[in-house]
């Protein structure tokens, strides 16, 4: 592996990649202050909740992106700064496998709580509607990676699994806003049909999703034309930020009065990352590209600079840590569900 920190620094401008190396069996888990709830009426009513939507998104590419525009400080210099990672050997069963684990954990811990969850084999025996609605197709892909429906059950599409993917890092509300594809979430079918399931079977209708990745990425807007990003290779459970406007690992509910608004559903959001430094793989960095443009002495300077990792998976232990940084995600929602 590479040095743990690698800088690149540009006159006016700095940018700073990392790939940061910890300790070996150092965990390090979100905080239980990290689940916002949004709308959190249908997660209140009641202790029993049927699953419209369970899956599991494994990400195997990812990039972070980091911009920092120019000030008098730095006399409108800039700098931007991105970084790029990929899984390699990942496979549909070992996803299977770990997606059904997920769920049974979910299932448990709800139980253990005294939650009573339906599955979606039995919500459809309870509800037309949710029996005729479209279903989304194992493995198939989108937003946040290939996604996971756990053996034997049936998971319909999210509103904001229509939106298009884009890398973690810089960009604004409008970028986002577009990304989202807004006009589309008050006509999804989730955001339609959900309110009448709940009505048809008589309690609320959850929509969950976790977010697996492998390896969490850091990166924002920069200042005085400074920028950096970071990856942290290991097993990710992945939030949002406080900043984005797309729900990642989270629950939302719908009741049989829920609104079809593109927002107006309950929702348990995960901020941030529960992340392990375990390792899961060996690492492989690739030394990318760095440079300068304008003229330097004379004017402003824009620098630049990107790497990536490949990260060759080893499927026992990116399961263990899979597991263990899901079960504790899983504790944070769930706690969410019929609390007072």
């Amino acid at each position: 592996m590479s040095s743990p920190f690698r800088l690149a620094r540009f006159l006016s401008g700095l940018t700073l990649l990392t790939a940061i190396a910890l300790p070996a069996h150092a965990i390090s888990f979100g905080s239980k202050d990290k689940v916002k709830v949004v709308n959190g009426g249908p997660l209140k009513e009641g202790t029993t909740f049927a699953l419209g939507s369970f899956r599991v998104c494994f990400i195997t590419e990812d990039e972070v992106v980091s911009v920092a525009k120019g000030s008098w400080v730095t006399g409108g210099s800039s700098s931007s700064a991105a970084m790029s990672g990929s899984l390699e050997g990942l496979d549909q069963a070992t996803m299977q496998k770990i997606a059904d684990k997920i769920y049974a954990d979910f299932l448990k811990q709800a139980a253990g709580r005294g939650v009573t969850l339906t599955d979606s084999v039995h919500l459809a025996q309870a509800s037309p509607t949710y029996k005729a609605m479209q279903m989304t197709a194992n493995y198939s892909t989108g937003r946040m990676g290939t996604m996971v429906i756990p053996t034997g059950q049936q998971s319909v599409p999210l509103a904001e699994d229509a939106s298009e993917k884009s890398n973690k890092g810089s960009k604004g509300l409008m970028s986002q806003w577009k990304q989202m594809g807004a006009t589309d979430f008050a006509t999804a079918d989730a955001n339609k049909l959900f309110p009448v399931a709940a009505k048809e079977a008589g309690m609320p209708v959850l929509g969950v999703t976790i977010v697996v990745n492998f390896a969490d990425f850091k990166g924002g807007n920069g200042s005085f034309g400074n920028s950096k990003v970071g990856m942290m290779p290991g097993a990710t459970i992945e939030g949002s930020l406080k900043t984005e406007l797309l729900r990642a690992t989270s629950i939302v509910a719908w009741g049989p009065k829920t609104a079809t608004c593109p927002a107006c559903m309950a929702q348990a959001l995960l901020e941030g990352t529960v992340h392990s430094t375990e390792p899961i793989g060996s690492t492989e960095t690739h030394k990318g590209s760095k440079g300068i443009s304008g003229l330097v002495g004379i004017g402003p300077t824009n620098s630049y600079a990107k790497k990536g990792t490949t990260i060759y998976v080893d499927l026992p232990a990116y399961e263990t840590n899979v597991l263990a940084v899901a079960a504790e995600a899983n504790e944070m929602l769930v706690a969410e569900l019929g609390r007072k």
